[in-house]
């Protein structure tokens, strides 16, 4: 199919939460902070250790909820979905993902 195609379809399988990672609501990110070092609360590691953990892992959650950093699952590869649609000439400048029978927020 057509890149635009293989993005939509991307869009409904991973289900993204925004566009871009810096796009992601700071609650969100707190909320995800709050987890993370929940999680890492009994580690035994130093604080500047958890500290750079952490920050790793927000990243990483960042990239994996945002559109344009995700990995496309519909291209074989481990290309992002922005770098897939560059390749054909095109941009992502914005999705909605729609579900029968879901009402929109």
């Amino acid at each position: 199919g057509t890149a635009a195609h293989q993005a939509a379809m991307h869009c409904v399988a991973a289900r993204p939460a925004c566009l871009a990672a810096e796009l992601i609501p700071e609650a969100a990110l707190t909320a995800e902070e709050a987890v993370l070092r929940a999680q890492m609360a009994d580690s035994g590691k130093p604080p500047d250790i958890v500290d750079k953990a952490v920050a790793g892992r927000l990243k990483k959650y960042a990239a994996e909820k945002a559109l344009r950093s995700q990995v496309h699952v519909v291209v074989e590869g481990k290309d992002t979905v922005a770098k897939v649609v560059a390749a054909a000439g095109l941009e992502v400048a914005g999705f909605d993902v729609f579900g029968v029978g879901e009402a929109e927020d």
